[in-house]
């Protein structure tokens, strides 16, 4: 397991920008300033550090707060912003409900779903659905999510 003095021996890191920069040359791709990291499929920033790839947010947690997180979410929901003002601490019922929609979802916008001619809302908080009516129009019943989102999610709510 990385810890916190090998990755600062390593790495350093600018929590204004949330960029990772190595500190020594460790290769060719690895230049001593050059920023540490490439993006992954879901666009997550990882870093190789003794043979082990680690998310590039979660090595900045570590050099900045001292400890291995267990659940980082990005709050803005960009996996490569990691700047230390878009990276909070959560449990991954809080990440999930900052999660973006599911892009082979057939509606328009987080939280509804036909039905029949009409759309409904839902919402699931802390393992309980919420059930939110049907509507007339896909807007309306996203604004009905919207609104039970931010009573129910608070800060972890994300509604587009």
């Amino acid at each position: 397991m990385l810890t916190r003095e090998r990755a600062c021996e390593l790495l350093a890191y600018n929590p204004d920008t949330g960029v990772l920069s190595w500190k020594v040359t460790r290769g060719s791709r690895a230049q001593c300033g050059s920023a540490a990291g490439a993006s992954d499929a879901r666009g997550y920033l990882c870093v190789g550090i003794d043979g082990v790839d680690y998310k590039v947010h979660r090595v900045a947690w570590l050099i900045q707060y001292g400890q291995w997180p267990d659940i980082i979410d990005h709050i803005n929901g960009v996996p490569s912003d990691n700047r230390a003002c878009n990276l909070r601490s959560g449990s991954q019922a809080n990440n999930a409900k900052n999660s973006a929609p599911h892009s082979d979802a057939a509606a328009p916008y987080k939280g509804i779903y036909r039905a029949n001619d009409k759309w409904a809302a839902g919402i699931f908080s802390d393992g309980v659905k919420h059930y939110l009516g049907v509507f007339d129009t896909a807007e309306e019943a996203h604004a009905a999510y919207c609104g039970a989102a931010r009573v129910l999610h608070k800060q972890f709510a994300r509604v587009a």
